[in-house]
C-alpha cells in the first residue's frame, strides 16, 4: 500500500517507511544478487560438462564426493523431486557449449591498442586479440594464456633493478581477470568482460558496479572489504585456489605493483561497470646509460647500486629501505659504508628526513659523460671515425683540452685511438655503443 509519507517495509517484527527510490534500489539489488542462484527450468545435468566439473572440484574439500553431491554442497545443484535443479552459476561455470544458450555475453574479449589512446575511422588503432566464450573455469585459463602473450618485459625496469621484469606483476593482472569473472554482474547480458592493452597500461573492465559495503575509497585504502555479488561462484573459485576470498585480492594487487616499483593501480566505476587499470611505468625514471656504467663499476653491493640508479639526485634512509626491503638499521649501516668509501657526501642535516647525495667527484664524472657521450653517439651513427678537430668543434674546446678529454675517454673504454700524429683518429668502443645500435 502506498501512503503519502513513504512505502511500508517490514524489517523483522517492525514496519518502517522508506522513500520509493530506496525501495526500488533494494528490489534491483535483490534481483541482481540472486542471478547466479536462480534455477534454469529448461536445464538438466545433460547441459553440464560433468567431466570438467569433476576435474575442477577435485582440488576442493568436496573433491572426493560424487560430482553431483559436490555440486550440491556448493549450492550449484538444488535437490528437486525426481532430479536436480541446475542453477545459473552451474551453467556459467561448467555449461556445455554453446554457452550463449544460457548467457549471450558471459565471456571475455581482449584488445590491443597501438598507442596510449583509442582512435577511430581511418586512424583506427585497435585490434581484437581474441574472444573467449567458454565456461568460466576454462575461460579464466584461456584468458590468462592470451594475456600472458601480450605482457612484454620492461627494459627500463631491467636496467634499473638488475632483473628481467614483466610490464605487470603476474599476480596483479591474473587476479584482476579472475575478479572480473567472479564479481561481474551476470544480470547484465549485453556486455562481457574486456581487457585492453595500451602502450602504457592494461585495463580490465567488467559489467556491474561495486556492491555495498565495498566502495572505491575502501579499495584504494587497501581495506579487506568483502562482499560477493556471486557468492556461489566466488566460494568455488576460492576453494579451488583460483582466487583470493575475504577481500584480499585488491589489496594484494596494490602490494604487488608497489613491490615492483610501478605506479599504483587505478580503480574506477564507469557506465555501470568496474575498471582496474595497471600501469607499466615505474615510479622512478630509468638511469642514463652514462650513470648506469659509472655506478656498475663502483665497488659496492647491488643494493647500494640500486639506490644510486633510482635516486641519482639524492635519497633518504626511507628510500633505501623501500627499494631494498631492509630495516632502518641495515639501511643506515650501508649508507655509512658508502660515505666512508667517498661515494656519498654526509647529509647536510641529521634526522629522519636526512638526504644523502653523491660525492662531488662522482657527480662531476656523471656530468662530464652525460654532456659528451650522447653527442658522440650521434656522430658515430653517420661516421665511422672521429678526429681531434671534429671533437674540438663539437664541444668548443682548445686543442689541449680536447686531447685531455679524448685521452680520458680512451682510458675509460669509450673510444680507441688508431693511427699516429696527424693520421690519428678515434673509433667507438663497446662502452659507447648502446644496445640496438
Amino acid at each position: 500500500m502506498v501512503e503519502a509519507n513513504g512505502f511500508p517495509y517490514r524489517v523483522g517484527d517492525r514496519v518502517v517507511r522508506e522513500p520509493q527510490e530506496v525501495i526500488n534500489q533494494r528490489k534491483e539489488a535483490y534481483r541482481r544478487v540472486g542471478y547466479e542462484q536462480q534455477v534454469r527450468l529448461d536445464a538438466t545435468l545433460e547441459d553440464l560438462d560433468l567431466d570438467l566439473a569433476g576435474r575442477f572440484v577435485k582440488a576442493t574439500a568436496f573433491g572426493s564426493r560424487p560430482i553431483e553431491a559436490a555440486l550440491h554442497r556448493y549450492g550449484l545443484l538444488l535437490a528437486r523431486s525426481g532430479g536436480w535443479g541446475v542453477t545459473n552459476a552451474a551453467l556459467l561455470l561448467f555449461g556445455k557449449p554453446p554457452l550463449a544458450r544460457w548467457h549471450p555475453r558471459a565471456g571475455i574479449r581482449l584488445f590491443r591498442v597501438n598507442g596510449t589512446e583509442r582512435q577511430h575511422g581511418v586512424t583506427r588503432n585497435v585490434g581484437q586479440l581474441g574472444r573467449i566464450d567458454l565456461p568460466v573455469v576454462s575461460a579464466i585459463v584461456e584468458a590468462h594464456r592470451l594475456a600472458r602473450e601480450q605482457i612484454r618485459h620492461s627494459e627500463q625496469l631491467h636496467d634499473l633493478f638488475f632483473r628481467e621484469t614483466p610490464e605487470y606483476p603476474e599476480f596483479a593482472w591474473q587476479e584482476a581477470i579472475v575478479n572480473a569473472f567472479a564479481h561481474r554482474d551476470y544480470g547484465v547480458q549485453g556486455q562481457e568482460i574486456e581487457v585492453w592493452f595500451y602502450d602504457d597500461r592494461m585495463e580490465i573492465r567488467s559489467p556491474g558496479a561495486l556492491i555495498a559495503p565495498v566502495t572505491l575509497e575502501a579499495l584504494r585504502q587497501r581495506e579487506p572489504v568483502h562482499a560477493s555479488r556471486n557468492p556461489l561462484i566466488v566460494r568455488l573459485l576460492a576453494d579451488a585456489g583460483i582466487m583470493r576470498e575475504e577481500g584480499e585480492g585488491i589489496p594484494r594487487i596494490f602490494d604487488e605493483m608497489e613491490e615492483s616499483f610501478l605506479k599504483a593501480p587505478e580503480l574506477g566505476e564507469e557506465h555501470g561497470g568496474f575498471r582496474v587499470t595497471l600501469f607499466n611505468e615505474p615510479i622512478f625514471q630509468g638511469p642514463s646509460p652514462e650513470w648506469k656504467k659509472l655506478v656498475r663499476e663502483l665497488p659496492i653491493t647491488t643494493a647500494q647500486q640500486r639506490v644510486l640508479l633510482a635516486r641519482p639526485t639524492g635519497f633518504t634512509n626511507e628510500d633505501y629501505r623501500t627499494l631494498n626491503h631492509v630495516n632502518r638499521d641495515q639501511a643506515y649501516r650501508e649508507i655509512q659504508d658508502m660515505i666512508a668509501a667517498g661515494i656519498l657526501s654526509s647529509a647536510e642535516a641529521a634526522g629522519r628526513g636526512a638526504v644523502y647525495r653523491v660525492a662531488s667527484d662522482l657527480h662531476q664524472a656523471r656530468a662530464f659523460l652525460e654532456a659528451r657521450l650522447p653527442k658522440l653517439r650521434q656522430h658515430f651513427r653517420t661516421r665511422p671515425r672521429l678526429q681531434n678537430a671534429e671533437y674540438r668543434e663539437m664541444f668548443t674546446l682548445s686543442r689541449y683540452a680536447a686531447v685531455r678529454e679524448l685521452r680520458r675517454l680512451v682510458d675509460e673504454g669509450f673510444l680507441r685511438i688508431e693511427g699516429e700524429r696527424r693520421g690519428a683518429h678515434y673509433v667507438p668502443q663497446s662502452g659507447l655503443i648502446l644496445r640496438g645500435e
